[in-house]
């Protein structure tokens, strides 16, 4: 009687897995810093998901790399592109997806990078081991990269800060906050942006504590105003 009554509750749980997983998409999950495609094995995504590959194309001093990765994304992070520049080096990235199980995700749409001037000044340095870097540099942003930026990020294998200004598409900018794929160099990547920005004065301004410091302050300000309404 007991082992029927065993193999009637397991039979029940092998069910109501088969039912929670029999609609989950699997998708490769690795990463290549030497090229446009990479292998692994799959794994079950969260509800929702859909499989992404993020390229990024890095130029600088006359080479260029390429690094691939794939993983779960959610659908919003499909189809999006963009492009920053610092110093001397130019990086652009996309990312595109499938949503079948497996499947490997086209080679995305790569737009144009122009040369021109488009009259915007950034400041610009690169700075690994700090969390925001400072230069007396600038430059002068060229194309679609119409925004000051900075790039803060942690490098996962030794969690040591890195930070880099320059320009940047305002795609990116709209990013914020973002973890990056598994194995990659860089995690904790955070984009902090000055929109319409024209005068190097007010790019110098861009500060992630500074612009932690204002959403603190006016949380705050909104929780001691709501208290003043209750208490009239």
């Amino acid at each position: 009687m007991f082992i029927i009554f065993f193999c009637c509750v397991f039979f029940f749980l092998f069910c109501l897995l088969f039912m929670f997983l029999g609609d989950s998409l699997s998708c490769i999950e690795c990463v290549n810093a030497t090229g446009l495609s990479c292998t692994g094995s799959g794994v079950i995504c969260p509800e929702g998901s859909v499989c992404g590959s993020h390229y990024t194309v890095t130029e600088s001093g006359g080479s260029v790399s390429v690094t691939v990765s794939r993983k779960c994304l959610h659908e919003n992070q499909c189809r999006s592109s963009g492009s920053y520049s610092f110093v001397n080096v130019k990086v652009k990235t996309a990312t595109s997806c499938c949503n079948t199980n497996n499947c490997n995700p086209s080679l995305p749409q790569w737009s144009t990078r122009s040369s021109q001037p488009n009259g915007v000044t950034c400041p610009t340095c690169s700075s690994p081991g700090t969390v925001v870097c400072y230069s007396g540099e600038t430059m002068q942003c060229t194309g679609n990269e119409n925004i000051c930026f900075i790039r803060s990020s942690t490098r996962a294998e030794s969690q040591q800060p890195s930070s880099v200004r320059g320009c940047a598409t305002k795609n990116l900018c709209n990013a914020g906050l973002k973890s990056s794929f598994p194995g990659l160099t860089d995690t904790n990547v955070m984009f902090f942006c000055r929109n319409k920005v024209s005068e190097q004065k007010r790019c110098h301004n861009l500060h992630p504590f500074r612009i932690w410091q204002k959403k603190k302050w006016n949380n705050h300000h909104q929780s001691q105003s709501r208290k003043e309404t209750g208490d009239n």
